[in-house]
């Protein structure tokens, strides 16, 4: 692992991160820190040859090239400094979204997946994985996001990260299960039963 010094008056000390293999490939060029939605990203400049104007090109596309049209890079832990290739892909713009972090925590309801609702005068709170299913409680919604969001998109999942055991994880799922196999059950009801396993294995929101 090698790191990459980052040139930025406004955020200086920044390092890119390359495996051993890429440095010799990336280290003749100079490139600056900049923040796209609030993360730190490593990127030189260079000029088109068609064109003759100046653009910019990612570190992270000069060690694994540009993605195709349709395809962006994605970040296995989410930190775009990290240029090792184990944490590099490219993947669709929606995958990108599914393993992206919350970017504004004053938005919506403040998790991720778990977007606001309302209804006349009520409010409701929603996550729409792999159905719609509508809360009262944006911690309990944000508890049920957190499992079955694992469970649809695996490796890709991104979530708030919030602790819960394994015997916790499958009695979630299993009333999900539940939920989905009689459309007929109430919401409410359903946002009764993970309260009670929340409660039964201390998972804190």
């Amino acid at each position: 692992m090698k790191l990459i010094p980052l040139g930025s008056k406004k955020y200086p000390g920044n390092h890119a991160i390359v495996d051993d293999e890429d440095f010799d490939k990336v280290k003749k060029y100079k490139y600056n820190c900049v923040v796209i939605a609030n993360s730190f990203y490593a990127r030189r400049y260079i000029r088109d040859k068609e064109t003759g104007k100046m653009t910019w090109i990612f570190i992270a596309e000069d060690i694994i090239g540009k993605p195709r049209k349709g395809l962006e890079i994605n970040f296995v832990n989410k930190n775009p400094l990290d240029n090792r290739k184990e944490n590099l892909r490219k993947r669709t713009h929606q995958a990108n979204i599914v393993n992206s972090k919350i970017r504004n925590k004053k938005t919506q309801s403040g998790f991720k997946g778990v977007s606001v609702l309302r209804v006349h005068d009520a409010s409701y709170f929603r996550t729409t994985i792999p159905r719609t299913v509508l809360f009262k409680n944006k911690f309990i919604a944000k508890v049920f996001y957190d499992v079955i969001s694992v469970v649809v998109h695996k490796t890709l999942a991104c979530n708030n990260n919030t602790e819960i055991c394994k015997e916790a994880r499958n009695k979630i799922i299993e009333k999900f299960e539940e939920l989905n196999a009689n459309r007929r059950i109430p919401h409410k009801w359903f946002e009764s039963q993970i309260e009670k396993i929340m409660k039964e294995y201390d998972i804190i929101a």
